[in-house]
């Protein structure tokens, strides 16, 4: 689904004006254009409607389309099992094979010296890990969404875990830099 989809799926039963009301300072009208994705969804406004709906699967796709496709992507095709169980399997399944590429990847060797199997393995492992990601994106995806946890509120804790621990440094208005 595109931003445009997902933004008219977060505006449920609501009118469009209810929608621009909703998320103050936009209009109808603009709330129509991102509908219909004759225009992007502006950063701030994703913002908003972020802050006002803490959808995961909204943040999952405008997150994918703000980077041309380099973020997981919210599942949604016909092959998408989204039910719990299943997410929680395909999640360990996916870990699995992503610790297992991981140390099949020679890293310890600089980048020139690599043969081609070592180069092969490496990037093998680069594509197991982003679809560790996606499946445990999914998998927190589905449980945020089916035992009302927030989204938001989940990223805020790791993000200032991350702080706490001198992974992240912050400056002034909170903006990483």
């Amino acid at each position: 689904m595109s931003s445009g989809s997902e933004f008219r799926r977060l505006r449920g039963n609501r009118t469009q004006q209810q929608m621009a009301f909703d998320l103050e300072g936009i209009s109808r009208e603009s709330v129509s254009s991102y509908e219909t994705g004759r225009n992007p969804i502006p950063k701030d406004i994703a913002s908003k409607a972020m802050r006002q709906f803490d959808d995961p699967r909204f943040a999952l796709t405008v997150a994918s389309e703000y980077t041309d496709g380099a973020w997981a992507p919210a599942l949604d095709g016909p092959a998408a099992d989204l039910y719990r169980t299943s997410v929680q399997t395909k999640c360990v399944e996916e870990f699995r094979e992503a610790i297992e590429a991981l140390q099949k990847a020679v890293l310890n060797v600089q980048p020139k010296y690599l043969d081609n199997f070592q180069k092969q393995d490496i990037e093998k492992s680069g594509e197991e890990i982003a679809e560790a990601i996606t499946a445990a994106n999914t998998y927190l995806m589905v449980v945020c969404k089916d035992y009302k946890i927030s989204w938001l509120k989940i990223w805020a804790r790791h993000k200032a875990k991350l702080i706490h621990k001198g992974f992240l440094r912050m400056v002034k208005g909170g903006d990483k830099k």
